[in-house]
């Protein structure tokens, strides 16, 4: 209990993150109304924090941060994004008996009194409410890390009596080569403070085995429901202590999660209304699937576009412009042929992708698809993937063909080659075996419909292959068959397609002839792929 002792909790934030803020906020205030709570800036881009600061009770830490930030630089580089990560160091220097450091994507359902008292320095060190699974990186030879007391950093209680900052500072001066070894590379405060605890032989200690009393659950839990207010989460009969929702990736998952989120946000909207920060405030939990689900438009350049497209790419722009500054490189648009509109956003290294597209995402309609791509990555689009060849020019798309609609262009850092005859032939070696395989599924279970569908559509995906391997890597898809067969069939294909395409015209009833149809197109098709081949590689076998 924090009787008797000076203790706050403390939080790392900015205005990027004002929508997790408010519920985190909200539901802490509710449980916590007496407990300080202390608010470290992330940067300094904290305008809307500090109005809500006298709303909601709580100190901004005002200091010189350029001496963590250059520790942060010194040990991971210059990523803006992910240097400030260990300015939650500073919870360490603040004047108090203990803290609770808390992420700010969290809620909170119930008093957080329990978690202080604990703290006896050299035996007591760190009380942590979740265990940390991934730190290290397999095999890193460091006996510590096997002893169980690896710990989430997403919320822990510790003391200045513990470690400063300076202890800190000065330990990786002289252990940092040792640390980034044993990092896992996309990690940076978890491991660096896993690392300081178990080398100096600070004993971190699970909650638990101090009798503390709460229930933690991440949106991967299972069997929560909601309270009956709807601003908490409940496991089985139990009042859910802290709930981490882990940005707006994860919540598809859980609807649950979602829903309490929503609950906080009005809550606090209908309080605050006249207030700017909640002027026309919509957060990213309730803008999710609000976007149009309209058929996608028609074809043409981004520069010509439809109001429809023009809508969706201002949108998109907006929700990239609430991604961290300096995460986000760019973002290309282009109209690819077989998937319409296809943005592909290139961002830092270290930066979840699922978070970012997440961001990206919100509100947009279906048919606008948005890839994640580190900058390092790039090549990658160079690489066929095996279930869609089509995609595999995408690199001259995006470069002759897309345009920037946000940050840098970076289209001339898309390398462009000779797209390679060899497409097609690993076109075929891969899905010629799954194709016979539902061949022999869709003949003994009678569907034969189904079966010249999937016929179709993989010769439509070979001859797709054959198009792009000769360079008319710009097609629509509609013009596939018809280029194919003008141009690139031989005598012996042209008579197969058009058998096949006679088969599907006459196989419109059911029965025996339905079945016999089927049969002959599953052969025609067999024969398709072994022309192809011979046609492609110069080989008969």
């Amino acid at each position: 209990m924090r009787s008797g002792i000076k203790a706050a909790v403390v939080v790392l934030v900015n205005d990027h993150f004002f929508d997790y803020f408010i519920p985190f906020l909200e539901s802490f205030r509710e449980h916590n109304p007496s407990l300080d709570l202390w608010v470290i800036p992330f940067d300094e881009a904290v305008d809307k924090i500090r109005q809500v600061a006298p709303l909601y009770r709580f100190q901004i830490v005002e200091r010189d941060f350029s001496e963590i930030d250059a520790f942060s630089t010194q040990l991971f580089g210059e990523t803006t994004y992910l240097k400030n990560r260990l300015r939650k160091l500073v919870a360490f220097d603040l004047d108090l008996d203990e803290f609770l450091f808390i992420d700010v994507d969290m809620t909170v359902g119930q008093s957080l009194d329990a978690f202080f008292g604990h703290i006896r320095p050299g035996r007591i060190d760190l009380l942590f409410a979740s265990p940390a699974k991934s730190v290290f990186k397999d095999g890193a030879d460091i006996p510590w890390t096997h002893e169980g007391n690896l710990f989430s950093t997403g919320m822990f209680v510790s003391s200045r009596r513990v470690a400063t900052f300076d202890n800190f500072r000065d330990f990786f001066a002289q252990r940092r080569d040792d640390f980034l070894r044993c990092r896992i590379d996309h990690l940076y405060d978890q491991p660096l403070l896993n690392f300081f605890f178990g080398a100096t032989h600070r004993v971190a200690l699970h909650a638990k085995r101090r009798k503390v009393r709460y229930v933690y659950s991440s949106i991967f839990g299972k069997a929560l429901e909601l309270s009956p207010d709807g601003s908490a989460l409940l496991k089985g009969r139990d009042i859910v202590t802290l709930a981490h929702w882990a940005g707006p990736s994860k919540l598809r998952g859980s609807v649950r999660f979602g829903e309490m989120l929503s609950t906080l946000a009005d809550r606090a909207k209908r309080k605050y209304a006249p207030l700017e920060p909640f002027q026309d405030w919509t957060p990213i939990y309730q803008r999710m699937d609000a976007g149009d689900r309209s058929e996608a438009p028609m074809p043409g350049k981004p520069s010509q576009a439809s109001a429809a497209r023009k809508a969706a790419i201002a949108l998109l722009q907006e929700n990239l412009s609430r991604v961290e500054p300096g995460v986000v490189l760019s973002a290309i648009y282009a109209v690819l042929p077989f998937y319409r509109d296809f943005v592909l956003v290139i961002k830092q290294s270290g930066a979840s992708p699922g978070d970012i597209a997440s961001i990206a995402t919100c509100g947009l309609p279906r048919w606008m698809k948005v890839f994640c791509i580190d900058r390092e990555d790039l090549g990658h689009l160079s690489s066929v993937h095996p279930g869609y060849p089509e995609l595999y020019p995408m690199r001259q798309w995006l470069r002759f063909e897309g345009e920037v609609v946000f940050g840098d262009d970076l289209r001339s850092a898309i390398e462009v080659d000779e797209i390679e005859q060899n497409l097609v032939k690993f076109n075929l070696v891969y899905s010629v075996h799954r194709l016979r395989t539902d061949v022999i599924l869709y003949l003994t279970s009678g569907e034969y419909a189904a079966l010249l569908e999937r016929l179709r559509k993989s010769r439509l995906k070979w001859m797709m292959s054959c198009v792009v391997a000769r360079l008319h890597w710009s097609v629509l898809a509609e013009k596939v068959e018809p280029l194919f067969r003008s141009s690139l069939a031989t005598d012996a294909m042209k008579e197969n397609m058009a058998s096949f395409d006679q088969l599907c015209t006459d196989a419109g009833g059911k029965g025996g002839n339905a079945r016999q149809a089927a049969i002959r197109a599953s052969w025609l098709t067999e024969q398709f792929a072994k022309d192809l081949w011979s046609d492609a590689c110069g080989d008969h076998g």
